[in-house]
């Protein structure tokens, strides 16, 4: 992080006293233009922005202060001569209802040319370094979702570098070094108004305040995004590049780092920063993974291969990073693995090394929300599907399939299947099945609170996969009593027995669709089925024994 660390005056009182000044920005219905469109309006509400959006899942529109133009237009600003060295601290404030999402973007120019484009949250307290160059800005908001907003204040105050130390422990807050802390360390969390980034991370989060640990959260971005913080359903996230941990880990000295979805500048960070603290690293997935691991995202024409050759480079590089870190000796690290599979299957295999240092412990799987819920035998003919479209990976187009081969019986009419899901795959996996009166298919996502309510509606969660190292969504329907229906591949077998679920070898959707017939003649075996599910899954990934042997393992002082 730039910016001078001798400051003297730490009174972030006399912050006023630092300003150049405040650059005002009216949050009246008339100072803003929209795009062209019905998609959203806008009104003044009590002098605040009123946002109303019915854009569809993917689309997105601008709404900008004062100037409707593209970013690239030079001349298209809000506020001319930045300050040479100016430092912004921004502070995004409002609330939504619905699945809307609105961010702030801070375009920053020259005299010539686009600089830079930042973007905050709503809900958001942050601060970022102008450019070298930077002369003018542009405010502007960037709405998607469904729903309303109504934003209660954007303030852009601006400093001098100078003052960075200052504007720092005006962030990060008072520190009690009488109480341990440990930190949570990932790429992305849950905001207000994204609510599904590693929502398993925030999960295990309030799970640990609730055993009596206090814990912070830092998300980090790998581009410049200077140091911030937002409240999250009572956590403080903190939010930055590499620097701005930095910045938190030199003000606060906490007992563990807990990392997930680990990476090279979070290494860097800690070993420049505060190299005696020690580390639990979650290996989860893609960040262990060798790029043949997702064959399947690939129908190897040119195209295709093009991208294979030009990310060789960045995987060769992650690899390496990975083994460096699996095999490091100078600093107390222990990985977690979420699977016995994942570790020796994908891990150790693509690193070419053994992993010393671990212990295999399975995602955690809240049974207090996920409760059992006693299914009638009407339930298994209620087919139930939440999967991610953003990838073949979770292997969608199986389900399609299996439906396809169930509609050939004489007992379809009689099922009824539901589909959530978002991804740039969905309307093309789906199309196949959309004409079906007995299936309801929703182009979005669910809380966690909406997808245990609908797991009291259904039998069968139907949840084909081509790779995972666990399946939690397979294993959070498990816990309320549906009987899943999945491969019989890669980490599966350790989370579903054959006493309760069906599994079909890989790509074998005609399996999958027997499996859903066997239940449907065997209501009995449903019923059966459905409780082992439950029992199982919580005994092998519930709150208390997850949590209590991770609870454990941070305490460990050895």
């Amino acid at each position: 992080m730039m910016g001078n660390r001798d400051v003297k005056d730490n009174n972030s009182n006399k912050l006023e006293e630092k300003t150049f000044n405040d650059l005002i920005v009216d949050l009246r219905e008339n100072k803003w233009q929209k795009e062209a469109g019905d998609n959203i309006t806008i009104s003044n509400n009590n002098n605040f922005l009123k946002i109303e959006s019915c854009l569809l899942n993917n689309k997105f529109q601008y709404i900008g202060y004062e100037i409707m133009s593209p970013f690239n237009n030079v001349n298209a600003v809000n506020f001319k001569n930045i300050q040479e060295n100016a430092m912004f601290l921004i502070d995004f404030v409002g609330k939504f209802t619905g699945s809307i999402n609105v961010q702030l973007f801070i375009v920053g120019y020259s005299d010539k040319e686009k600089l830079e484009v930042n973007s905050f949250e709503l809900n958001s307290t942050r601060y970022i370094y102008a450019k070298a160059g930077t002369k003018k800005i542009r405010v502007a908001l960037r709405v998607t979702g469904i729903g309303k907003a109504l934003i209660e204040k954007i303030s852009i105050k601006v400093f001098n570098q100078y003052y960075s130390a200052i504007l720092e422990e005006q962030i990060i807050g008072d520190f009690n070094k009488k109480q341990d802390k440990y930190l949570v360390l990932t790429n992305i969390y849950p905001s207000s108004n994204n609510l599904y980034r590693n929502a398993f991370v925030h999960r295990r989060v309030l799970l640990y305040r609730e055993s009596g640990l206090n814990i912070d959260v830092f998300s980090l971005s790998r581009n410049p995004s200077g140091f911030g913080k937002y409240e999250f359903k009572g956590s403080t996230v903190f939010t930055g590049d590499s620097s701005g941990l930095s910045t938190l880990l030199k003000y606060r000295n906490y007992k563990k780092i807990l990392i997930h979805f680990v990476n090279e500048e979070m290494i860097t960070s800690i070993k420049k920063t505060a190299p005696d603290i020690p580390l639990v690293i979650w290996i989860h997935g893609f960040e262990t993974e060798n790029w043949y691991r997702r064959w399947f995202n690939y129908d190897f024409i040119k195209k295709d291969i093009d991208t294979i050759i030009n990310g060789l480079g960045e995987n060769n590089k992650k690899i390496e990073f990975m083994r460096n870190l699996y095999t490091n000796t100078d600093k107390q690290i222990t990985f977690i693995f979420v699977s016995k599979w994942f570790k020796e299957k994908i891990a150790e295999e693509d690193i070419g090394c053994k992993v010393k240092n671990f212990n295999i412990i399975p995602n955690v799987i809240d049974e207090d929300l996920f409760k059992f819920n006693k299914k009638d035998k009407e339930k298994r003919k209620k087919i139930l599907s939440i999967r991610p479209f953003s990838s073949k990976k979770y292997a969608n187009d199986l389900s399609v399939k299996a439906i396809l081969e169930l509609c050939k019986s004489d007992f379809f009419e009689e099922l009824e299947f539901v589909i959530y899901g978002q991804g740039i795959l969905f309307h093309e996996t789906l199309n196949p099945i959309k004409h079906f009166g007995n299936i309801k298919i929703f182009e979005t996502f669910l809380t966690q609170e909406q997808i245990a309510e609908l797991h009291k509606q259904y039998g069968i969660f139907l949840c084909p996969t081509r790779l995972d190292s666990q399946g939690v969504s397979m294993c959070e329907a498990m816990s309320s009593g549906l009987v899943p229906i999945s491969n019989n591949i890669t980490a599966i077998p350790e989370f579903v027995q054959s006493n309760c679920g069906i599994l079909s070898r890989a790509e074998d959707y005609k399996g999958m669709a027997g499996g859903i017939e066997y239940l449907y003649k065997n209501p009995d075996k449903f019923i059966e089925m459905s409780s082992n599910a439950s029992k199982y899954i919580q005994k092998k990934c519930g709150k208390s024994e997850v949590i209590t042997k991770e609870v454990e393992l941070i305490l460990n002082r050895n």
